[in-house]
């Protein structure tokens, strides 16, 4: 089943330390590359434009339970229609991520999330089903 298939199960493998925002410049990088799984709920669009998906986490660590994902597409040329791996990054906190129009969506800042704490990063992301 495709990435951006809505009730998929996705697993999402941090590719570097994970960094935990507790407040505006409060932050804490933890080495932890153990993945988590998303069920897809949500597909985000801009313009038409498949851009991400989000969902609540459903397995990983407890750091993440009971939090959503947000997780954006990070390479160029990739359709989540269809892929089944891709690199992705990823926001994980309270709320779905809002995009902010001043940056591009794949830029750190182009999305946010209003409450701390959440867990940003970047790795790869892979249909489960």
């Amino acid at each position: 089943m495709p990435i951006a298939s809505i009730g998929s199960i996705v697993k999402v493998t941090p590719g570097d330390e994970l960094q935990i925002l507790h407040g505006e410049n409060d932050y804490e990088l933890v080495d932890d590359l153990s993945p988590f799984r998303v069920r897809v709920s949500d597909i985000i669009r801009e313009d038409g434009v498949l851009i991400g998906i989000s969902g609540p986490v459903i397995d990983g660590h407890e750091r993440f339970h009971g939090l959503i994902a947000t997780l954006l597409i990070r390479a160029d040329h990739s359709h989540w229609e269809s892929d089944v791996r891709s690199l992705v990054n990823f926001k994980v906190g309270s709320t779905v991520a809002r995009r902010v129009n001043s940056y591009p969506v794949w830029h750190p800042e182009g999305t946010l999330i209003d409450s701390f704490p959440y867990i940003v990063r970047f790795g790869v992301i892979e249909s489960e089903g």
